[in-house]
Order: C-alpha cells, then structure tokens, then sequence
C-alpha cells in the first residue's frame, strides 16, 4: 500500500521538515477482557482484578495538516520464544526497528515516541537502523538531562 501511495505521488504533501516524514511508534491494546481470552495474553493486575488483553506496538505516518495517519506494519507484544522474562513494549519496538527499517528508512523518517522509547540504547539503534529521531522525555526519568537544562536556564548568557 505505502509503495503505490508513493508511486502515485501522495507522499509529498506527508513530507515536513527537510524533506522527512514523520512515523510515530506508540504501544496499544487492541482488545482486553475481563475473561482469559488466549494462552498467550498476559494479565494486569489493577486492585486484585485481572484485565487481559492483546497489545501491539503500532506505527502510523503523520503529517501536520493531515487529519488521517497511515498505518504500517505493526509489532505484536507477545511473549517470545526462548525468553523468560515478558515481552514489552521497547522489546517489540526493538523488534519493530529490526524487521522494517530497510522498508522504511528510505522514507527518510524520523521516529516519534514517547518516554518509553527516550533512552540511549534505543535511541542508538534508531540511528544505525537510518532513522533520525524525536522522543519525549520526562523529567522524573530523566533528571540528569532536565538539572543540565535547569542550569542552563539559570545561567546569565550577557557578557
């Protein structure tokens, strides 16, 4: 879908800044329950009840002006094999960048995310995986970037 988009030129009014395109990864539940619905969704526990539930990392392209988004390839978060510990949602994203970006990279997009995703080893492999990057980050998990940008607020720049 997104290479006949691109061959009928409908990509170009997505293109922003320097010519890049905007491609927003975010975790999602696409469906839950109150009910066991398979072997492989995990529970969360929420006051001693259990909700379960499907979740997948889901890239979408955005554009300002654009009301709509067009969704990619998503990444399921599944428990993987071979694993002890749960899949989340930095390990799908992990495996989101993996899988696609030799698809995707020559968009030349930057990736979008939230704090999740605001951390160095992923924002390494952003960039060898040929993606320019934009991730939020908060101030409760980032205190030492949010004191360098105190202090250099404090600072007087007038000669």
């Amino acid at each position: 879908m997104l290479e006949s988009l691109r061959q009928a030129g409908r990509l170009e009014s997505w293109r922003v800044f320097q010519d890049k395109m905007l491609l927003a990864l975010d975790g999602t539940w696409y469906h839950s329950s109150k009910r066991s619905i398979a072997p492989t969704v995990l529970p969360e526990h929420k006051s001693g009840q259990k909700t379960y539930y499907h979740s997948a990392v889901t890239p979408v392209l955005v554009a300002p002006g654009h009301e709509h988004a067009i969704p990619l390839r998503p990444e399921f978060i599944t428990p993987q094999d071979g694993h002890t510990k749960q899949d989340c949602e930095i390990a799908a994203g992990k495996r989101w960048l993996d899988k696609n970006a030799s698809q995707y990279a020559p968009l030349q997009a930057i990736l979008l995310g939230d704090d999740i995703y605001s951390h160095q080893p992923f924002c390494r492999r952003t960039q060898l995986q040929g993606f320019d990057f934009i991730f939020v980050c908060k101030p409760d998990s980032h205190t030492t970037l949010y004191n360098w940008v105190n202090l250099l607020q404090c600072r007087s720049w007038a000669p």
